[in-house]
């Protein structure tokens, strides 16, 4: 974000408020969806495949958390990339009420680990589950990674 949008090395610190390598996801998605919020998502149908957007994971009450303990996480979406009734050909999908929600897919570094060594930047299927209390706070599965969480997501500029 900060190397591709504000045109930035990543190396870089960001100053003030800006994304940068050494922000806090809270800070991160304020810059996106305004201190205010109000440029959050409050409605899945208010979303636009066409555009990139960030996740964050938040607490139960839809503070988002800033990391590191207890551990934030943050996701951006790839454009053009959702689908509005997940499937799989693995049927256990099923049990974790991923069949037939909508769907975006993301590039995260997060999940699997093998040997204690997190493999990196990988893709996944984002599945919204359902919309929870307060608006703008959905519980999400996803596919590689099969662990119920609660985010909130903004476009990015």
């Amino acid at each position: 974000m900060f190397h591709g949008l504000i045109g930035n090395p990543w190396w870089l610190l960001s100053g003030g408020d800006e994304p940068g390598p050494s922000q806090t996801i809270d800070k991160l998605f304020a810059w996106a969806a305004m201190e205010d919020q109000s440029l959050a998502v409050q409605d899945l149908d208010d979303l636009d495949p066409q555009k990139t957007y960030m996740i964050v994971r938040t607490d139960q009450s839809g503070r988002v958390i800033p990391g590191p303990n207890p551990v934030g996480h943050i996701a951006l979406t790839e454009p053009g990339q959702f689908i509005p009734s997940y499937s799989s050909m693995d049927l256990t999908r099923a049990n974790d009420n991923m069949i037939g929600n909508p769907a975006l897919r993301t590039v995260e570094s997060a999940g699997e680990k093998r040997d204690g060594v997190s493999l990196g930047l990988h893709k996944n299927w984002m599945v919204f589950i359902r919309a929870l209390k307060p608006k703008g706070v959905f519980e999400v599965n996803r596919d590689n990674i099969r662990k119920a969480d609660t985010v909130k997501l903004a476009p990015l500029p």
